[in-house]
C-alpha cells in the first residue's frame, strides 16, 4: 500500500532554484498568510526563505509540482561531530551520551497544503523523507520540533518526546522530539507508515539497529516535558485541581467525574518553565489550556490584562472560534503544568457525552465573554 503511496505522491528534493523557489513561495502561503506565524519574510515577494535552506547540509524535499505544491519539509544532516553548536544547543543534544558519533537530522518547516491535511500527502512525505534520511544519508537519529497540539500526531507516526528543553520557535513552545529510524519494534508497534521500511534497511545481514540503551533515561519520567499517558495525565489532574473539598475549577463546574475523566483523557500534560511563551497574539491555533499549576500573564499588543493561576484557562476564544485565531499573547510567569485539549476531543465528548459536552461548551464560553469584555 505504501510503496503504492510512493508511487502516486513521489517526494523530490528541490534541486533547481526554480523548486526552490516554489517551497519558499508554498511556505509563504501557509505560515505566514494562513497561520500568521510571527516569521521574517519577504512580504514583497511572497516568499519565506531563511538562511539555512541554503546550507550545503540542508535539503528541501516536496510533493506535487513547482506549479503546484502539495507538501513540502527542510531536512538537515549531519555527520558525527558536525552539528552546528546553536542547534546542538537548541536540541539538547549534550543530553545524548556518544552523540558526537551519531549521524544526525533535524526535520522540520513541515508544511501541507490546507485541503490535503489528513490525506496522503503526510504518509507520502514521511515514506520519501526515511528513505532520504536512512538510504542516502545513513542518519541514526533524527530531531523534530513541533506546537503541543501537534505533537500526539507525530508521536502516533512514530516519534518519541524526550527530556530536552522546549524550543521557542518564535510563536509558541516547541516539544523536542526524536525519530529512531532503527526502531522497528516500535515502529511496527504503532502501524507507523515506515515500519516497513525500518524492516527493509535494518536487522540481520543488513545495516544494525542503534543500541538504544544509554537513550532510555530520555524518553521516560518526569524530565520529559509532555505527558501523554493517560493515567498519570488523570492523576495530575485529579490531584492537582479534584482533590479534597476544593470544588472543581469553574471550566469544569457541572461535569461528572466521569465525564471529566472523559475529557482528560483526550488531553495531555505540557509542563513549562518559567518566562516561556505558550502562545502568541494572532496566531491561528486551536488548542485550549488548563493550568494545573503556576502563574501565566495575559498580553495584548504590550499591555497586560490578565494573570491567570491555577484552574484558570486560557486559549478558549481560538478554540471556539471558526478561524481559530489567538487574541492575545501568554507566558508562564512562573514554572507551570497545563492540561491540553484540542478542539476534536471536545467534539468526541459532545458525541459520546452530549450533556457534558454541551456544559463544558457553556462553560468555555461564558469564559470567553467575560474575557473579550
Amino acid at each position: 500500500m505504501l510503496g503504492w503511496l510512493a508511487r502516486r505522491y513521489p517526494v523530490h528534493k528541490a534541486r533547481t532554484e526554480e523548486e526552490r523557489e516554489a517551497v519558499y513561495r508554498f511556505r509563504y502561503e501557509v505560515y505566514i498568510e494562513e497561520l500568521h506565524y510571527n516569521y521574517g519574510a519577504d512580504h514583497a515577494g511572497r516568499r519565506l526563505k531563511q538562511d539555512e535552506d541554503e546550507k550545503p547540509y540542508t535539503t528541501l524535499l516536496y510533493t506535487g509540482s513547482p506549479q503546484n505544491i502539495t507538501g513540502a519539509v527542510r531536512v538537515r544532516t549531519w555527520g558525527p561531530g558536525e552539528v552546528p553548536a546553536r542547534d546542538f544547543e537548541t536540541l539538547s543534544l549534550h543530553l545524548f551520551p556518544g552523540i558526537e558519533t551519531l549521524r544526525v537530522a533535524q526535520i522540520g518547516r513541515l508544511v501541507i497544503r490546507r485541503n490535503l491535511r489528513g490525506k496522503l500527502v503526510m504518509p507520502s512525505l514521511l515514506w520519501g523523507g526515511y528513505e532520504f534520511l536512512v538510504r542516502e544519508s545513513r542518519v541514526d537519529l533524527g530531531f523534530v520540533d513541533c506546537l503541543p497540539g501537534i505533537a500526539p500526531h507525530y508521536i502516533r507516526l512514530g516519534a518519541l518526546p524526550y527530556a530536552g528543553r522546549l524550543i521557542d520557535l518564535g510563536y509558541g513552545p516547541g516539544v523536542p522530539l526524536l525519530l529512531i529510524p532503527s526502531d522497528h519494534e516500535r515502529l511496527a508497534r504503532l502501524r507507523s507508515p515506515v515500519a516497513a521500511l525500518s524492516a527493509k534497511y535494518f536487522g540481520p545481514g543488513k545495516r544494525p539497529p542503534l543500541d538504544l540503551t544509554p537513550f532510555r533515561h530520555l524518553v521516560e519520567g518526569d524530565a520529559v516535558p509532555v505527558e501523554f499517558d493517560r493515567g498519570k495525565v488523570w492523576r495530575e489532574v485529579e490531584g492537582r485541581l479534584l482533590s479534597g473539598d476544593r470544588p472543581a475549577p469553574s471550566v469544569l463546574a457541572g461535569l461528572s467525574r466521569r465525564s471529566i475523566a472523559r475529557l482528560v483523557a483526550g488531553g495531555f500534560v505540557l509542563r513549562v518553565p518559567e518566562g516561556e511563551l505558550v502562545i502568541r497574539e494572532d496566531v491561528e491555533e486551536r488548542e485550549v489550556y488548563l493550568i494545573l499549576e503556576g502563574s501565566f500573564e495575559v498580553t495584548r499588543g504590550d499591555r497586560r490584562v490578565a494573570v491567570l493561576e491555577t484552574g484558570d484557562v486560557f486559549g478558549e476564544i481560538a478554540f471556539l472560534a471558526e478561524a481559530g485565531r489567538r487574541t492575545a499573547s501568554v507566558r508562564a510567569r512562573t514554572a507551570g503544568r497545563l492540561l491540553v485539549l484540542r478542539r476534536r476531543f471536545l467534539d468526541e465528548l459532545t458525541r459520546d457525552d452530549p450533556k457534558a459536552g454541551a456544559r463544558l461548551l457553556k462553560n468555555l464560553r461564558r469564559f470567553a465573554a467575560a474575557r473579550l469584555a
